[in-house]
């Protein structure tokens, strides 16, 4: 829940640093100080609700054995358009997201809450024909 409030902006800072606090805010709309209204509190159960889902389908892969878990490597790139982060079957959860020139932006674990993720194409076809052929 700290990282779905870190990725829609709600985590609360004092200080500069090296002297900062955090300060988490409450997940009830009704008890919140800085979640002034439901808005805020939806953007965090639908970012919650995100790394959920996409934890989960990377989870699935493995279970289907796809060929291509964790992707996105030198060695293993996943097939398909956009940056290698955004695929079900790359290789890191750290919250590191690759830009279109190569560069990362971001730490700390899911913190990336942005496109959807999509299945490499290898995979897409092998899904596809695994569970639609019927």
């Amino acid at each position: 829940m700290g990282e779905a409030q870190v990725a829609e902006g709600s985590l609360v800072t004092t200080g500069t640093p090296p002297n900062v606090q955090y300060s988490w805010q409450s997940l009830n709309p009704q008890n919140s100080q800085g979640l002034y209204d439901q808005t805020g509190f939806l953007k965090i159960m639908g970012a919650t609700g995100r790394g959920i889902g996409n934890t989960a389908a990377h989870e699935i892969g493995h279970q289907f054995e796809l060929p291509n878990m964790h992707c996105g490597t030198p060695d293993q790139l996943c097939i398909g358009t956009g940056p290698q982060s955004n695929f079900y079957e790359y290789y890191s959860s750290d919250g590191r997201v690759e830009q279109n020139n190569g560069s990362y932006i971001g730490a700390g674990g899911y913190l990336y809450v942005g496109a959807p993720l999509q299945w490499s194409l290898d995979d897409k076809i092998y899904l596809q024909q695994k569970l639609l052929s019927k």
